[in-house]
């Protein structure tokens, strides 16, 4: 893979000649070129083209240069996909497998009397993964043979080494020895961590052999061979097509010029797809592989130095401290910010005060758009969702079906009537005002509030119920403690202390 850098405009891309399409393409256009002008030269000589063939052959010259570009162009999508994809793939499995070494150089015992054991079991682990990479990225390249730098085996058993190379899987093989050395170690102290923590590093190093397999996909199954073999069909066709049709519809420069950057197109492009659909080669655009091991190796023997081991010092000075400053990574002045933070304001949580509802008995169920949910909130009143409660008998309150009908058959102390008739204490409404008790019973009648005036209807019993309209009309002093709220609101229910 070529590592270049756009820069602001561009423009040196166009210049660079290693891993580029354009000779290729230039040697398969140029010769169609000089095929043209030597045909729209002959016509030009029997002048026997009428204007019929040259429209005709403008046709045939859109259409047939449209479907190839389609077909090209589905091609080399497919085929950089491949190349993305596959170099994700070796970089998740990367990540996977350095996690779970990671986490085996962390889980390593402390104990002064294992430190040999620790030092010779991390050795060992460092080895393995530096072979599992190499074999992981020899099983997708094209050459399975193909060597890549690893931590000399030196000290590993010749017995092992054997039987791996005879392996037809020799990823499978490091991986189980690598499962199966944690277990032992955790059995003889060198990983004195629990199995569920343990657990973890095995459940990364498996992630990392999946996205190996994935990575296998890509380079055991190649581009359908149909869909190959009938674009190169197409493609060999309009090369042939192409300096007949543009000298039958151009003039002879128009002619050369078109098939030539035509071709060079379309060429390009199916180029572009050969050398990205197989990802894992050699070739100068192929994905950076031997760098991947170097740097692997690297990493690995990174994490067996003792300072990688230890967790830094860090002398804590509360006057020094107690102020997180930033500044810059190099040691410059201190970080300023060229755009300024919008203060977009934040959300308040606010907390009700329970004690204090529970205190007064001042728990009830408001509408959520009810005037007394205003009420409710100012006096710490806690409203459930905005629902009045069907079917709650709270103590000192009201519960409410609708804020103006009581009640199914529940009675409550001291404040709760009965919608079906059974005993229960009477129910004040209260209004801006107002205050009317309903009866609990039907032969009970209604008793007006003190200083209240006497009820224009008469007597009521609870079978007939107070309407919405009738309690608004009604005026009187509220007493003392009431909460005095309008109940219009056929989801609202006022009440006071008694």
């Amino acid at each position: 893979m070529i590592d270049y850098r756009a820069g602001t405009w561009g423009f040196h891309v166009a210049i660079g000649w290693k891993g580029s399409l354009v000779p290729r393409a230039v040697a398969v256009a140029f010769p169609n070129a000089i095929l043209t002008f030597i045909v729209a030269t002959l016509l030009a000589d029997d002048n026997k083209v009428d204007d019929d063939t040259a429209k005709a052959a403008q046709l045939v010259i859109g259409a047939f240069t449209s479907v190839m570009v389609f077909v090209l162009y589905n091609r080399s999508n497919t085929a950089y996909d491949r190349w993305w994809e596959g170099g994700t793939l070796l970089q998740k499995a990367r990540g996977e497998w350095f996690n779970a070494y990671s986490s085996i150089m962390a889980f390593t015992s402390t104990k002064p009397e294992m430190q040999e054991e620790v030092q010779a079991y991390c050795h060992l682990v460092a080895r393995l993964m530096s072979l599992l990479m190499c074999c992981g990225l020899q099983q997708v390249s094209p050459h399975r043979d193909r060597p890549f730098e690893i931590i000399d085996l030196a000290g590993i058993e010749p017995e092992s080494m054997e039987f791996l190379n005879s392996a037809p899987d020799k990823v499978e093989i490091i991986l189980q020895w690598i499962q199966r050395s944690m277990v032992l170690s955790m059995h003889t102290g060198v990983l004195p961590v629990a199995p569920p923590i343990l657990s973890r590093a095995f459940q990364e190093v498996s992630r990392g052999i999946v996205n190996l397999q994935n990575a296998r996909k890509i380079a055991d199954f190649p581009y359908p061979y149909p869909l190959a073999q009938i674009s190169m069909i197409l493609q060999l066709i309009h090369w042939i097509m192409i300096p007949v049709s543009t000298s039958l519809a151009l003039p002879r420069t128009w002619a050369v010029l078109f098939s030539f950057f035509s071709i060079f197109v379309l060429w390009c492009i199916h180029f572009n797809a050969l050398d990205l659909e197989f990802p894992f080669g050699t070739r100068v655009n192929d994905l950076p592989m031997d760098l991947m091991q170097q740097d692997w190796n690297k990493s690995i023997c990174m994490l067996l130095d003792r300072r990688a081991t230890r967790p830094p010092s860090f002398a804590y000075d509360w006057g020094e401290h107690k102020d997180l400053t930033v500044v810059m990574s190099d040691a410059s002045d201190l970080y300023v910010p060229i755009i300024p933070i919008i203060n977009k304001g934040g959300a308040i949580i606010k907390v009700a005060d329970r004690d204090f509802a529970r205190e007064h008995g001042k728990t009830i169920h408001v509408a959520a758009h009810s005037p007394c949910t205003a009420a409710a909130r100012d006096l710490g009143m806690i409203a459930l969702n905005g629902v009045a409660s069907t079917g709650v008998a709270a103590p000192n309150g009201i519960a409410s079906k609708t804020g103006l009908v009581v009640n199914t058959g529940v009675a409550a102390p001291n404040w709760i009537a009965s919608k079906t008739g059974q005993p229960g204490s009477s129910v004040r409404w209260q209004d801006q005002g107002c205050s009317e008790s309903v009866p609990s019973s039907p032969a009970q009648k209604t008793t007006p509030a003190p200083g209240s005036p006497a009820s224009p209807q008469g007597e009521k019993t609870a079978s007939s119920e107070p309407t919405p309209s009738e309690v608004c009309q009604r005026q009187a002093p509220t007493r003392r403690g009431a909460l005095s709220r309008s109940l219009c609101s056929p989801a609202c229910i006022g009440f006071s202390d008694r």
